[in-house]
């Protein structure tokens, strides 16, 4: 018994030296997959040698501003974010539908829903709508396309990360690295990364 209550107290003792030796970008990495981001942030935000994993972390909050509808909240914390386009053109788009055409082209005049603001204004103004509609109708278009391309380019990024991945020997590694990639909000959506959830599934 007593043999017993002195090998609990060793395997203790271990456990903390071991927790207690944790390297820094350790921690940060155990801190993240417990998915606790403002505590890493708060932790190592001013840690130059941390700014990869940091920049993650917020992205992470960004995009859970962006699911809870916080637009406004995610500009001001995360004007740099990779949703952050996002969050404007859902911003645009309120404005717009409340009428307020103005304001959404002051406030977003690279989205969308601004030129469509423009479209309206002009038609409230008394402009020929059909000259303005092929006009703005184009700038339209070729956004949506320029959009469509972008979308397109990633799709091809995240399928060739996904093959230098397989290519991987080690398996260890490779699962690794699948899960980074997995978890990257730059290819966020994309069918490679749906590949690559399977693949972490089986």
């Amino acid at each position: 018994m007593k043999r017993s209550y002195m090998a609990m107290i060793m395997v203790a003792v271990i456990s903390l030296l071991i927790l207690g030796c944790s390297s820094p970008a350790e921690q940060a990495q155990q801190m993240f997959q417990a998915g606790q981001y403002q505590q890493l942030i708060d932790k190592f935000g001013n840690d130059p040698a941390m700014s990869e994993i940091v920049t993650k972390a917020k992205e992470m909050l960004a995009e859970a501003l962006l699911k809870e509808g916080k637009y406004e909240e995610l500009l001001e914390m995360y004007p740099d974010s990779k949703v952050s386009g996002e969050a404007k053109s859902k911003l645009a788009e309120m404005l717009v539908a409340e009428g307020k055409y103005e304001e959404a082209m002051e406030k977003y005049p690279e989205t969308t829903a601004a030129i469509k603001a423009k479209l309206m204004l002009e038609q409230q103004r008394g402009d020929s709508l059909a000259a303005v509609a092929g006009e703005q109708g184009e700038q339209i278009q070729k956004q949506g396309a320029k959009i469509e391309a972008q979308k397109e380019t990633i799709e091809v990024a995240a399928k060739r990360e996904l093959d230098r991945i397989m290519k991987i020997k080690n398996p260890r590694l490779r699962e690794t690295a699948m899960k980074e990639f997995v978890d990257n909000p730059k290819f966020k959506g994309t069918q490679a990364v749906k590949d690559a959830a399977d693949q972490l599934k089986k």
